[in-house]
């Protein structure tokens, strides 16, 4: 059993899994965590301290930290980011899932329906959610006993992922910009 609750950053999503068993307590920022970040520090060695302090046990890349995240490559190892789908050529942005306590956390992002013509994700290539969770699902589940995704995207289409992959046993979303379609 967990219990989701939430906890406050300015701008952005964050949730705390609380294992009922153990009583520990899983931070988890739900993408955006750098586009806000640096939106209000706008220094780079700052903005490191700041995440290595935060206490996050996995913080998604979302298509929002696009525009900054190359910039902020060095930042990216300061925090547990993840993001199982977006890649520079044939680098990948960040690892594709972190396992904590028995619990995997797997991050995807995908540009919401009503954004995909006008949002440019500076370089980036954003792969099929659907298709990098496909390898990564199973990968996951042999180490941990509940998969959480952090779903960057809009809720209608991170429903539809979930049913996809039923191993799945929590979607968390991002509450912040996103318009359902």
């Amino acid at each position: 059993d967990v219990t989701i609750e939430h906890f406050a950053q300015r701008g952005t999503t964050n949730v705390a899994l609380v294992l009922s068993k153990s009583k520990e307590s899983l931070r988890v920022s739900v993408g955006g965590l750098l586009a806000v970040s640096w939106g209000w520090t706008h220094s780079e060695p700052l903005l490191a301290e700041l995440l290595e302090g935060a206490g996050l046990d996995a913080a998604a890349i979302g298509y929002e930290d696009l525009a900054v995240a190359r910039k902020l490559r060095g930042v990216l190892s300061k925090a547990p980011f993840i993001c199982a789908n977006v890649r520079d050529g044939d680098t990948p942005i960040a690892k594709p899932y972190l396992i904590r306590s028995r619990v995997a956390f797997l991050a995807v992002t995908q540009i919401p329906a009503h954004r995909r013509k006008s949002f440019d994700a500076a370089g980036w290539t954003i792969d099929d959610p659907a298709a990098a969770l496909k390898i990564l699902v199973p990968e996951a589940a042999k180490s941990a006993d509940l998969l959480v995704l952090l779903a960057v995207m809009d809720r209608l289409e991170a429903a539809e992922l979930a049913k996809e992959f039923p191993g799945i046993g929590i979607v968390l979303v991002p509450s912040f910009g996103l318009n359902d379609p």
